[in-house]
């Protein structure tokens, strides 16, 4: 049986998942965009597998410095230099510099909707027997 505190968890992912990503899809399109800097890489090393944590930073259109996270690829390093796209009402939180070159900002996001929505899916039925 599973409780309504896991119910609402796994609606919550798939929930998160699909917003990033329509964020990303909005901002690219109609966002604006400015250069952005690659200003720091963090690496993190698991049992099985190393991961890379990208900071960046540009500056907005109102003059503000926004510094923003993203997984991105793992060839990125300090000081790569790349467009930006964001919302101007809320760069912090839409910043992102996904494009044709780097697809992983999409990626990302649609590989988890794809898995917590499925699991969504499947646990279900089982949350109402």
């Amino acid at each position: 049986m599973i409780t309504a505190a896991g119910l609402i968890g796994l609606g919550a992912l798939p929930a998160y998942f699909l917003h990033r990503l329509l964020t990303v899809f909005k901002v690219m399109r109609y966002g604006l965009k400015a250069e952005a800097e690659c200003v720091e890489v963090q690496v993190s090393s698991g049992r099985e597998d190393t991961s890379y944590h990208h900071v960046f930073e540009f500056d907005a259109a109102d003059g503000r410095r926004i510094r923003f996270s993203e997984d991105v690829s793992q060839g990125i390093q300090r000081g790569y230099r790349t467009v930006a796209h964001y919302h101007p009402a809320n760069p912090e939180r839409t910043a992102t510099i996904a494009s044709r070159e780097d697809l992983a900002p999409i990626l990302l996001p649609a590989f988890g909707l794809l898995v917590t929505g499925s699991l969504w899916i499947a646990f279900l039925p089982a949350a109402f027997s």
